[in-house]
């Protein structure tokens, strides 16, 4: 049977080819393995079958169909396959279906999940049969939501038909349903029929209409949602299996952006010593007013946007009696774009006023006001383009201060009780005297490493008077993966440019990592705060790389050694040996087929006797070659006897023969190492063999892949890879070489397993009211990979969550600050790598109360005194609470105070002759104030017990 669906297969690949328009028509492949695939012929590009399958092993015969649509590659197992249809099959019911019709909308009374209610007046036709599957075909009120089931009993009794159900599946409804759609969501349907005629999957696809734009505005706050919704389905019901693939996948194109902005102004002019000036008019005053005067007025304006985009796909996968949820999310933020502006001025000084009035100011007066002092300005800007490359320093550092040289005039006269100034603008003027910057400038940056050491020197050039003192400047070093390696400051701090002690920023590196690559910033202080600042150079140190001695020097053949550190520093990285009989840089290439640090030796033969070969040690560092010193031997003599002669010698074969190279099999896979074999046959006694190794297709035989010598072999060779990268396709090829021939064997391939990320969470440690450490392992990260912990807790009643980067290595110690006190925290170790997420266990640790210890100040509105004061000492805890006492609180004898970790708190009063009264209330987050409504009496000695009094009160530190 296979046999026969084979050859079927292939004719159907026949005619697929020659682009047969059958676009109207649909491709069912039946499977016996739980899966069904489906296709429309117009998506479909081409269909091979392939000698390879599913796990990449190859075969004799055709294993596997292989078809290709527009975005995808579709592999089935031929044995999978039961079955092919060309042509869509009717919709069949089963036998004892009914169909609920339009001709039943006038009968029907009213429809439940499971119930049907019709009039008396129902044709006895419509009426079912205890046992019929009914299923509404109808879409009419009341049927808008469909309906299905198995008539289990029908009541004539009443004054309508009351017909009962049980639930049925959709195998009890159709006999055979084999269907495959598509529904999507469009701007309008005339772009979407448009569309049908340039893109092939969509010709077969059905659009709707959904509201394209949808907005939502508060105040300065607007977001922008545009919506696409596809829904996939795949039915395969029959007498064999039950197959349903049905799929909603979602896509939001997302905007939030803020625009606000803020503005203020002030000026007071205060004049409180007045100097009376005589005159010879009776009632006309005059006077000199002397103050001070101080003005501001400044603005903040904020522009935000953040796009950000939500894919996601929900549904489920049901085969026969098992179903399994689809459900993928996918969150996606854009680089926010935003910009800050703060402009403004403050001002202050002398203020000179000369004034004339008659009888009174209000009357009729005229004066004239002088202020005269220092003016100081800023203007920061802020924006997204500054921050593109994660730095606050490229969008801070053009902000200035300007000093100015401020005076004004402002004359003005009133009369009759009515104020005029003279002039609708003050005349004012402003010299600029000096201006700072916020931050300074570097520039011409560079890094000399010392040959040969692992030293070297970080120069850079300084500019610009800063606004502020006490500013640090320095170096940091970052590695490939942004973490920070080391930094450096100097210990004096920067202000004038003029004073600094130093050539600009210079400083000298020791004892780094040979092979390392790092890059260096300049490092700014300010208050604590440190910041990277821009440009940056690159740093990187060479591999240390030793050429060691020659032995076993023969007629045709050498061992040679080398010493290599620092290889671990780059992704591809090998050492070896290379050497000819002139210059060793630009002769043959051997490496030693291992990425790890230390010594090595690799065999040489197929040498001439009786020459010189000088020969270097080397290493490849991510493409990039560094020698060590070239040495030299001298091969011998063919007559020079051999001490040690071989009493039964292997003929060479014989001449007429080529040699031949077979390329083997491949086994053992791991994620780093595996196995290959390789066969030589006919071998000269003076020929090399060896094997070719590379990650791309086809390269060993265009000589740009590394050669791996075995030397002068014969047979079955066994031959063991290690330093192998995981989940990666590697081609191999084994060659001899002989008097400037190369024989090649055919190219192979395998392919290493690919890594098993594991995330351990591990325990706590260090708790405190703030901050916690905890320890966490990262394993097999494969490339690309990205470790974190994430930290969860409640706050309010609203779920919250912040994650915290991390390496990979073992018992990691992760610090988290900025916590809440007496609150609960979960945390896991997980791993994101290609879309899937690898989580270890979740852990829970809970932190420490604060030290609430000292003076708390209690307010309220019942006793004479409106405040008292506590003095609280630790008392004990347990049981999520801790409680403090005081020993004397307003006349009573002791108080106590419960904190718990739920934010409520009860504060305890007792007092002589058998008094108690309590509080409670609640504690804000922090636990530096609680409050309450009302309290409580116990035994007052003037009342009933039980009495309480609602009015409210406070708490606090």
């Amino acid at each position: 049977m296979k046999r026969y669906l084979t050859s079927f297969i292939l004719c159907l690949t026949a005619i697929l080819s020659f682009g047969q328009s059958i676009s109207d028509r649909t491709l069912y492949v039946y499977r016996n393995d739980g899966a069904f695939n489906a296709f429309y012929y117009s998506e479909i590009d081409s269909m091979l079958c392939s000698v390879i399958d599913t796990v990449g092993v190859e075969h004799e015969n055709y294993v596997v169909q292989e078809i290709y649509t527009v975005d995808s590659l579709y592999r089935i197992p031929l044995t999978a396959i039961d079955s092919i249809s060309f042509i869509t099959p009717k919709i069949e019911y089963r036998s004892n279906v009914k169909a609920i019709n339009d001709s039943w909308i006038n009968y029907v009374v009213s429809v439940d999940e499971l119930t049907l209610i019709l009039s008396k007046d129902i044709p006895s036709g419509l009426i079912p049969n205890i046992g019929q599957v009914l299923v509404a075909e109808t879409k009419m009120s009341p049927f808008e939501n469909g309906f299905a089931g198995r008539v289990s009993g029908i009541d004539l009794s009443g004054d309508n038909i009351v017909i009962n159900c049980d639930k049925v599946t959709l195998k009890d409804i159709y006999k055979k349903l084999v269907c495959k759609g598509r529904s999507k969501s469009a701007t309008n349907v005339s772009q979407a029929r448009a569309r049908r005629t340039e893109n092939r999957t969509d010709m077969n696809t059905v659009y709707f209409d959904i509201p394209h734009n949808l907005s939502l505005n508060l105040g300065p706050m607007s977001l922008n949602v545009s919506p696409t919704i596809t829904l996939d389905y795949i039915i395969c019901i029959n007498d064999n299996q039950t197959y349903i693939d049905n799929r909603i996948s979602h896509y939001y194109d997302c905007s939030a952006q803020l625009d606000c902005e803020l503005t203020g102004e002030k000026e007071v002019i205060d004049l409180p010593l007045s100097f009376p000036i005589p005159t010879k008019v009776l009632g006309l005053n005059a006077e000199i007013n002397v103050g001070t005067f101080f003005g501001y007025s400044g603005g903040i304006t904020i522009s935000m946007k953040k796009p950000f985009t939500i894919t996601g796909t929900t549904g489920y996968i049901a085969h026969n009696d098992h179903a399994a949820d689809i459900d993928e999310w996918h969150f996606e933020s854009i680089d926010t774009e935003f910009s800050a502006n703060l402009n403004g001025f403050v001002r202050f000084g002398l203020a000179v006023q000369a004034k004339l009035s008659f009888i009174t100011d209000r009357l009729a007066s005229i004066d004239v006001t002088g202020c005269f002092g220092p003016e100081v300005t800023a203007n920061l800007s802020l924006s997204s383009n500054g921050l593109l490359d994660g730095s606050l320093y490229s969008a801070l550092k053009e902000s200035v201060v300007t000093l100015n040289a401020y005076g004004s005039v402002k004359p003005g006269w009133r009369f009759a009780g009515f104020e005029h100034q003279v002039f609708n603008n003050n005349p004012s003027f402003h010299f600029e005297l000096n201006h700072w910057y916020i931050l300074p400038e570097f520039n011409n940056l560079s890094w000399t490493p010392t040959q040969g050491t692992n030293t070297g020197k970080l120069n850079g050039g300084i500019s610009r008077d800063l606004f502020w003192p006490g500013v640090q400047l320095g170096w940091s070093l970052f590695d490939q993966n942004d973490q920070l390696y080391a930094s450096q400051y100097y210990p004096e701090t920067y202000r004038l440019m003029s004073e600094w002690p130093y050539e600009g920023l210079e400083i000298d590196l020791h004892d780094l990592p040979y092979g390392s690559k790092y890059i260096a910033y300049p490092m700014i202080k300010i208050w604590g705060y440190e910041m990277r600042a821009l440009p940056s150079t690159d740093v990187s140190i060479d591999p240390l790389i030793n050429t060691g001695n020659a032995s076993n020097i023969e007629e045709t053949a050498a061992v040679v050694s080398g010493y290599v550190e620092g290889l671990e520093y780059s992704i591809v990285a090998d050492a070896g040996i290379c050497y000819s009989t002139s210059d060793a840089v630009s002769g043959s290439y051997i490496s030693s087929g291992s990425r790890k640090d230390g010594d090595f030796s690799i065999p040489i033969s197929g040498l001439a006797s009786n020459t010189t070969y000088f020969y270097c040690a080397y290493a490849n560092c991510d493409g990039n070659y560094y020698y060590g010193e070239v040495h030299s031997f001298k091969t011998k003599k063919k007559d020079d006897p051999d001490p040690n002669p071989d009493p039964n010698p292997k003929p060479d074969p014989d001449p007429e023969i080529e040699p031949n190279a077979i390329t083997g099999g491949h086994y053992k896979e791991t994620t780093t190492t595996a196995t290959i074999e390789c066969t030589y046959e006919n071998v000269p006694s003076d020929a090399d063999c060896g094997y070719f190794l590379d990650e791309e297709s086809n390269s060993t035989t265009a000589g740009i892949s590394m050669n791996h010598l075995l030397g002068n072999v014969e047979g079955k060779q066994v031959i063991p890879l290690s330093g192998l990268k995981p989940g990666k396709i590697y081609y191999y090829q084994a060659y001899i070489k002989h008097d400037g021939k190369s024989y090649l064997g055919s190219e192979q391939s395998f392919k290493t397993k690919e890594l098993n990320p594991i995330a351990t969470t591990g325990e706590y440690s260090d708790v405190t009211d703030k901050s916690a450490i905890v320890e966490c392992s990262f394993e097999n990260v494969p490339e690309g990979g990205k470790c974190y912990v994430f930290l969860q807790w409640t706050e309010n009643g609203e779920y919250k969550m912040i994650t915290y980067g991390a390496n990979e290595g073992k018992n990691l110690k992760i610090s988290c600050s900025g916590l809440k006190p007496a609150t609960t925290y979960y945390y896991t170790a997980a791993i994101s790598y290609n879309g899937k997420e690898y989580v270890g266990e979740e852990k829970s640790f809970t932190t420490d109360f604060p030290d609430l210890s000292g003076t708390w100040t209690f307010n309220q509105d019942y006793y004479v005194d409106k405040t008292i004061s506590a003095n609280l000492v630790y008392k004990s805890s347990g049981d999520g609470c801790v409680i403090y006492k005081a020993s004397r609180f307003y006349g009573v004898n002791s108080m106590e105070c419960t904190f718990s970790a739920d934010r409520t708190i009860y504060i305890y009063c007792y007092g002589p002759n058998g008094y108690t009264g309590s509080f409670s209330g609640k504690i804000n987050d922090d636990f530096t104030s609680a409050s309450g409504d009302s309290y409580y009496y116990g035994t007052p000695s003037w009342a009933n017990p039980g009495w309480t009094v609602e009015k409210p009160w406070s708490f606090s530190r």
